[in-house]
């Protein structure tokens, strides 16, 4: 019993000490807007002004089996908080003075129901409404670099004391108990596909270890995963992979006869510990850290922007 309150004891002192140095570490995000920024990009009044936009989307989920409180549900409802009174305050006469870099927006925050099902149908619909770029839709002067939308779908895993960013996905349902639907399926394939199996992956666009990296530097316990499971979880991660690879497809036709590309998405699954493994507060916190470096990530990969181009022409 004293080993175990000794045990307890260490535990607390380092989830405050990760707490304290998170809290110095992220950037604020909150009080100035969806807009991710960074202090030293807003040292002139055009700082940023030639980064590619990019569009943030982020998913979590309700409750499921053995699960009562999903934190990510928490996590995805703070973040539409802060989204929403950041909106108010731009359409504000004294918002609008602020200085502010657009290069990263959160577009849209939803919690999804844990069905299988229903994610799929809801994961079709935010691409559909997401998938494009605006200057398209308002019939601007095309981009000089791509618009970046990406996908940063939130799952629990109850028995992890880290953070992990999911590398791929799998071809398989097997779920070991019923979703929020009452459906179980086991051993299917997620995507019937011609040549498709149950071992089939597909992998994140994003550069993992680089972002992990910028997450372990602001003192983050934080790693990857190549396996995020077959439940909901990899279902939705997989759809959500094949859409965008599909969307990343019709641009790569396009620019084949532009010679310009417009859009470029991707996709992230992050699982994070139970509130019991680790306090809500220090979630939101990583959570902040990781759309920063998402965001930091795609933009510095609009640098070899030209020769992306050039690698889709040849591959259309």
């Amino acid at each position: 019993d004293e080993g175990c309150e000794t045990a307890n004891t260490k535990k607390g002192e380092e989830e405050r000490d990760l707490e304290a140095r998170a809290n110095r570490c992220v950037r604020n995000m909150g009080s100035v807007g969806n807009e991710l920024h960074y202090a030293e990009e807003r040292s002139g009044s055009t700082a940023g002004a030639n980064l590619p936009a990019v569009r943030l989307v982020v998913t979590g989920f309700g409750p499921f089996v053995n699960v009562p409180e999903n934190p990510t549900q928490r996590l995805v409802e703070r973040l539409r908080n802060v989204q929403n009174t950041a909106d108010a305050a731009r359409r504000s006469p004294r918002g609008k003075t602020l200085e502010l870099v657009h290069f990263a927006e959160v577009a849209h925050c939803e919690v999804m129901t844990t069905c299988a099902r229903t994610v799929s149908k809801r994961l079709e619909a935010l691409h559909a409404e997401f998938d494009c770029c605006p200057s398209a839709l308002a019939g601007e002067e095309a981009r000089q670099e791509p618009f970046k939308v990406v996908y940063v779908h939130l799952g629990v895993n109850k028995c992890a004391r880290q953070f992990y960013l999911e590398s791929r996905a799998y071809n398989e349902a097997d779920f070991g108990c019923p979703d929020e639907s009452g459906w179980q399926p086991r051993r299917q394939r997620i995507l019937c596909e011609p040549d498709s199996s149950l071992l089939q992956t597909k992998t994140t666009s994003l550069p993992l270890t680089e972002i992990v990296d910028a997450l372990k530097a602001r003192g983050f316990k934080v790693g990857t995963s190549v396996d995020a499971g077959r439940f909901v979880c990899n279902w939705t991660y997989f759809r959500s992979l094949a859409i965008a690879e599909h969307s990343n497809m019709l641009e790569r036709r396009k620019v084949a006869a532009t010679r310009t590309q417009q859009l470029d998405v991707h996709a992230l699954f992050v699982h994070v510990p139970s509130v019991e493994q680790m306090s809500i507060e220090t979630q939101w916190q990583f959570l902040c850290a990781l759309l920063n470096e998402v965001s930091r990530a795609v933009v510095r990969s609009s640098s070899v922007c030209e020769g992306s181009c050039t690698a889709m022409l040849a591959y259309a």
